[in-house]
């Protein structure tokens, strides 16, 4: 099939509000697939063997790949045509691909994978299930690193909340915020929530904190559920969190960091409700941070890293004082302030002796 953005907004949302596409699944997973072809077979197995497979709506989505991951994806859409669909498009990164996913998505919730990734078959059944009987805005499970080099795994434990409890939308401000339980391969959101407000993010690398933080604005509850499900996988090369990739790919880091600080802006401006500020604002600071973080520790070329972080940081102080003088105390190591350290010598932590033995340690 060839799908594309040219198929225009409007005619997916008649469609959706006609009721012929609205919830003929239980759950929607979107899986983006750029030059994937190692790898999608294995993450398509992980979830095509389950039991409740035809409660389940598998969008494939190929972004202009140049090797045979189209022809694996129309694979599996020639053997589970009832659950698998292969769409085609022309390269527009990450966030094109999640846009049009949630334009087509027909599940009661939504969910994503990268196509290197996977899940664990057996919680995602019981998962499905669960999901068919409930009908919360957001419902957030565990998931575990899986880290290539170092041959080990790392479950991603939630910290200060418990499973099975309904909570409200005021309390996400109450709980301690952090990537240990608020992350991609955490979050499944209500299909409506993204489709009846038109949630669109920027359509580059780095915008899944976009998806993360632009429909919290209309969930009303949220729950945790005791199922570890999303396998993310880390280490291969080229990837973008990689040093790599990052350096490649740090205007997008950038367009996304600007992004997020003038949608808190904004909102300033239209004065939203506190909650949702404050939920911004913890948002835009981890964004933030890690904009320096990658400019001080993970971007290869060190000269021109020195620029960007001065353009950064002058960026910053003019656009927004507060966020400006916030995020000083919010990144840190033991016992430093890496932000504060390099405003005030010029001194790089990241880049010292001192950190990389420290490093060597925590990975051991």
């Amino acid at each position: 099939r060839d799908t594309d953005r040219s198929r225009g907004l409007g005619d997916v949302y008649k469609r959706q509000e006609s009721g012929i596409m609205k919830n003929s699944k239980v759950l929607t997973i979107a899986i983006a697939a750029y030059n994937m072809e190692q790898y999608l077979s294995r993450c398509l197995d992980s979830l095509v063997y389950i039991n409740n497979i035809c409660d389940v709506e598998i969008l494939i989505i190929n972004d202009g790949s140049n090797d045979a991951t189209l022809q694996i994806a129309q694979k599996y859409e020639s053997l589970y045509p009832q659950s698998v669909r292969a769409i085609d498009k022309s390269n527009g990164g990450w966030g094109s691909v999640v846009n049009l996913a949630v334009m087509e998505a027909t599940g009661k919730y939504f969910k994503l994978l990268d196509a290197d990734d996977w899940y664990e078959s057996g919680p995602l059944s019981e998962f499905v299930s669960y999901l068919s009987a409930v009908s919360y805005d957001l419902v957030l499970t565990p998931y575990v690193l899986e880290y290539i080099e170092l041959k080990k795994k790392k479950p991603v434990l939630f910290q200060n909340i418990k499973f099975g409890k309904v909570y409200d939308y005021s309390q996400l401000v109450q709980l301690r915020w952090g990537k240990d339980w608020f992350d991609l391969p955490s979050i499944t959101y209500r299909t409506e929530i993204l489709q009846k407000n038109h949630i669109t993010i920027a359509e580059c690398f780095y915008a899944d904190i976009e998806y993360d933080y632009l429909p919290l604005k209309y969930i009303k509850n949220f729950i945790f559920l005791d199922l570890s499900i999303y396998r993310y996988f880390i280490g291969r090369a080229g990837q973008s969190i990689s040093r790599e990739g990052c350096t490649r790919h740090y205007l997008d880091h950038l367009k996304i960091t600007c992004r997020i600080i003038e949608y808190f802006n904004a909102q300033k401006q239209e004065r939203v409700d506190n909650i949702y500020m404050e939920i911004v604002k913890r948002i835009a600071k981890v964004k933030i941070c890690q904009n320096y973080v990658v400019l001080l520790r993970y971007y290869l070329k060190r000269v021109e890293a020195d620029r960007l972080l001065w353009n950064f940081d002058d960026y910053l102080r003019k656009v927004n004082a507060e966020l400006y003088n916030e995020v000083e105390n919010d990144l840190g190591i033991p016992g430093l302030r890496p932000i504060k350290l390099w405003r005030k010598y010029k001194y790089n932590i990241y880049q010292s002796f001192f950190y990389k033995l420290y490093n060597n340690i925590l990975r051991r």
